[in-house]
């Protein structure tokens, strides 16, 4: 379901408002702006997530945020900025629970799950380490 719902989100940011492909590959800020968009903004994606929440464990909430990732390097996306990940994963955290620790786990091992798997192993696990942590630090 969560990586459904990543590549919708990438799709609809690739085609105009008459559903035609936008000009141009493909390129991060094509997408990395309407997810975050989507996260502060669009009330039906807040609705959509706290659907997920409500019939889902915690723990996938946070694996959602590495499926999103994912996505971007099904898109062939380099890196993503990693401040722009960790946003994403605390506003999912936000809409989550911001105290429930589980959650911050599942979000972390998402975002470590979707970047080694998306870009290429041990390199991205370090890149992503140091921001995890702090995301599990700000949890407490």
């Amino acid at each position: 379901w969560c990586s459904v719902m990543a590549v919708q989100l990438c799709h609809s940011s690739l085609h105009d408002s008459t559903g035609k492909p936008s000009s141009g590959s493909c390129k991060r800020t094509n997408i990395l702006r309407p997810l975050e968009r989507a996260l502060s903004e669009m009330q039906e994606f807040h609705e959509m997530i706290d659907q997920m929440l409500s019939t889902t464990p915690l723990m996938t909430a946070g694996h959602c945020v590495g499926d999103i990732f994912l996505a971007h390097t099904l898109f062939d996306i380099d890196k993503p900025q990693i401040s722009t990940v960790v946003h994403l994963a605390m506003k999912l955290a936000d809409v989550a629970d911001t105290k429930n620790a589980l959650c911050r786990i599942g979000i972390a091992t998402g975002l470590v799950m979707g970047g080694t798997f998306g870009s290429g192993g041990r390199e991205s696990f370090q890149i992503f380490g140091e921001p995890v942590m702090r995301a599990l630090q700000y949890a407490h």
